[in-house]
Protein backbone atom coordinates (compact mmCIF):
# COMPACT_ATOMS: atom_id res chain seq x y z
CA UNK A 1 0.00 0.00 0.00
CA UNK A 2 1.60 3.23 -1.10
CA UNK A 3 1.17 6.71 0.36
CA UNK A 4 -1.55 7.68 -2.11
CA UNK A 5 -3.74 4.75 -1.05
CA UNK A 6 -3.21 5.55 2.61
CA UNK A 7 -4.23 9.17 2.07
CA UNK A 8 -7.50 8.05 0.44
CA UNK A 9 -8.57 6.44 3.71
CA UNK A 10 -11.33 8.63 5.24
CA UNK A 11 -10.00 8.08 8.76
CA UNK A 12 -6.56 9.34 7.76
CA UNK A 13 -8.14 12.37 6.08
CA UNK A 14 -10.20 13.09 9.20
CA UNK A 15 -7.17 12.90 11.50
CA UNK A 16 -5.07 15.09 9.20
CA UNK A 17 -7.79 17.75 9.12
CA UNK A 18 -8.27 17.55 12.90
CA UNK A 19 -4.60 18.46 13.23
CA UNK A 20 -4.31 20.99 10.41
CA UNK A 21 -7.42 23.09 11.15
CA UNK A 22 -6.30 24.17 14.66
CA UNK A 23 -2.75 24.76 13.44
CA UNK A 24 -4.01 26.91 10.57
CA UNK A 25 -6.28 28.77 12.99
CA UNK A 26 -3.41 29.43 15.37
CA UNK A 27 -0.88 30.60 12.78
CA UNK A 28 -3.09 32.38 10.24
CA UNK A 29 -6.31 33.38 12.00
CA UNK A 30 -4.91 34.31 15.44
CA UNK A 31 -6.91 31.72 17.36
CA UNK A 32 -6.10 31.43 21.05
CA UNK A 33 -5.47 28.19 22.86
CA UNK A 34 -8.94 28.48 24.43
CA UNK A 35 -10.60 28.54 21.01
CA UNK A 36 -8.57 25.53 19.89
CA UNK A 37 -9.53 23.65 23.08
CA UNK A 38 -13.17 24.55 22.45
CA UNK A 39 -12.80 23.24 18.89
CA UNK A 40 -11.55 19.88 20.22
CA UNK A 41 -14.27 19.77 22.87
CA UNK A 42 -17.02 20.40 20.30
CA UNK A 43 -15.45 17.79 18.03
CA UNK A 44 -15.46 15.27 20.87
CA UNK A 45 -19.11 15.99 21.71
CA UNK A 46 -20.06 15.55 18.05
CA UNK A 47 -18.15 12.27 17.84
CA UNK A 48 -19.79 10.98 21.01
CA UNK A 49 -23.24 11.98 19.79
CA UNK A 50 -22.65 10.31 16.42
CA UNK A 51 -21.39 7.14 18.11
CA UNK A 52 -24.45 6.95 20.36
CA UNK A 53 -26.83 7.40 17.41
CA UNK A 54 -25.10 4.54 15.57
CA UNK A 55 -25.15 2.39 18.70
CA UNK A 56 -28.88 3.04 19.13
CA UNK A 57 -29.54 1.91 15.56
CA UNK A 58 -27.50 -1.26 16.00
CA UNK A 59 -29.17 -2.03 19.34
CA UNK A 60 -32.62 -1.54 17.78
CA UNK A 61 -31.72 -3.84 14.88
CA UNK A 62 -30.58 -6.60 17.25
CA UNK A 63 -33.45 -5.99 19.73
CA UNK A 64 -30.99 -5.16 22.52
CA UNK A 65 -31.35 -2.74 25.41
CA UNK A 66 -29.79 0.60 24.61
CA UNK A 67 -30.26 2.36 27.96
CA UNK A 68 -27.48 0.48 29.76
CA UNK A 69 -24.99 1.33 27.00
CA UNK A 70 -26.13 4.94 27.00
CA UNK A 71 -25.60 5.29 30.75
CA UNK A 72 -22.17 3.66 30.67
CA UNK A 73 -21.05 5.74 27.69
CA UNK A 74 -22.32 9.04 29.09
CA UNK A 75 -20.84 8.35 32.54
CA UNK A 76 -17.42 7.40 31.18
CA UNK A 77 -17.41 10.44 28.86
CA UNK A 78 -18.11 12.81 31.75
CA UNK A 79 -15.48 11.12 33.94
CA UNK A 80 -12.79 11.41 31.25
CA UNK A 81 -13.83 14.98 30.48
CA UNK A 82 -13.53 16.07 34.11
CA UNK A 83 -10.53 13.88 34.98
CA UNK A 84 -7.96 16.70 35.21
CA UNK A 85 -10.22 19.64 36.03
Amino acid sequence: MDLRDKLRNPFVQQYILEILIPLAGYFWFDWTIEIIALFYLIDQFASEFSFLRKLKSVAAYHQMSFSRHLIISAFSFVIFLLWKV
